[in-house]
């Protein structure tokens, strides 16, 4: 088996941070029957943040705003005011009661502010390319322990909404 080299130079500075509580809405939310369904809805925020640059390697802030910018019509760079390769990826985590399926999680994400939905196999490019992000980060030597947890989650996250998303396509 080969094994790749991974460049850790396209990102630095990580930081995470984890809502301390958990909160709770009333709303409305997917059934795993296709149906849209009202209940309360216990979230957790969660926000990553991170430089990311272009290196000799890897493009990875140009490939990460082709992704955003073939998903999400009217997406500009103005979402990366000031020094550009800041990034701050938010994540909302959602658990529902759900009378077929019992408990169930799906979660929201945002990239400096701007909604990531994934409507449409153009969104999964995004998704893909936060995949691959948060993988990196998991295996840079610096991170500590409670960042990798708090990473790892986010990387589990999405893809476990990408694979929720292809299964209903």
């Amino acid at each position: 088996m080969e094994v790749s080299e991974v460049s850790f130079k396209g990102i630095s500075n990580v930081k995470v941070c984890r809502g301390k509580q958990l909160n709770k809405i009333w709303g409305f939310f997917p059934s795993v029957t296709g149906e849209i369904k009202e209940g309360e809805k216990v979230y957790r925020d969660y926000k990553l943040f991170f430089h990311l640059i272009n290196d000799a390697q890897k493009a990875d802030f140009d490939e990460l705003l082709d992704a955003l910018a073939k998903a999400n019509q009217g997406f500009t760079t103005s979402y990366f005011p000031g020094t550009p390769n800041k990034i701050e990826l938010f994540m909302r985590r959602y658990e529902v009661e759900d009378d077929v399926a019992g408990n169930l999680v799906y979660s929201v994400f945002k990239v400096n502010g701007w909604n990531i939905p994934l409507i449409s196999q153009k969104g999964l490019s995004v998704y893909s390319k936060l995949a691959e992000i948060t993988r990196r980060i998991l295996c840079m030597p610096d991170v500590t322990p409670k960042q990798k947890e708090c990473v790892s989650l986010f990387n589990d996250a999405i893809a476990q909404e990408a694979e929720r998303f292809i299964e209903i396509m």
